[in-house]
């Protein structure tokens, strides 16, 4: 027999999130299976909402990566004049020609990387959820304050990742990026404000919630 069950306002939540984590350009099919395996597997096999072991979002994105790499993984260059139209990847500056050239690979290795500002404002390519470090930190910030997400858990994981990113920085910084550029680059503030605040796939303690931080900011 089916199971009579009310519409959850959780699959909207991962209706939300799940494309924002997703590379610009990707083909709504996609977009659809990704949705779909995601909650299929990642919330009805587990029981339903409340059950779910791991964040469905992330388990349709892990999926997409395993099943279309190519399109998942391939750079993407804008046409147009945004300023984001100058990099060859998220956070490396340089010509389109020069991908597979000897001397964008030495510059890339080399660290020509977009401002500081650059990063805050969103004048980078890549997914919704990682160009804008402001729209992010806006936008996190208010779960935060209703206390939908908890604040233990953001506030460990950015306390963790810059003090480990510092040390590591010390220690290695030839091949250490700067604690504030790999704070704002990548989807870094996305995951911790959006995903491992979800209050199903975290830990349920107050303490559980400070250590589970440490570890992801690790």
């Amino acid at each position: 027999m089916v199971r009579s069950e009310e519409v959850n306002e959780g699959f909207l939540v991962t209706g939300f999130i799940f494309p924002l984590i997703l590379p610009p350009g990707i083909p709504l099919w996609m977009v659809a299976v990704g949705i779909v395996f995601g909650v299929i597997v990642g919330k009805e096999m587990f029981g339903g909402t409340g059950r779910n072991l791991f964040n469905p979002a992330l388990i349709g994105r892990v999926f997409l990566a395993v099943g279309y790499p190519a399109t998942m993984t391939s750079a993407w260059i804008s046409t147009g004049d945004f300023p984001a139209g100058r990099l060859l990847s998220p956070f490396t500056i340089g010509m389109p020609e020069g991908v597979t050239s000897a001397t964008a690979l030495v510059q890339a290795k080399g660290g020509v990387f977009a401002s500081t500002f650059d990063l805050f404002i969103g004048h980078i390519t890549g997914s919704t959820g990682e160009t804008s470090a402001l729209a992010i930190i806006a936008g996190g910030l208010f779960p935060v304050a209703i206390g939908v997400a908890n604040w233990r858990t953001v506030l460990s994981i950015l306390a963790s990742f810059v003090i480990s990113g510092a040390i590591l920085g010390v220690a290695f910084p030839d091949i250490i990026n700067p604690p504030l550029f790999n704070l704002l680059s990548g989807g870094f503030l996305f995951g911790t404000f959006f995903m491992a605040t979800d209050p199903v796939s975290s830990p349920v303690t107050q303490r559980g919630k400070i250590f589970y931080g440490i570890l992801i900011g690790i």
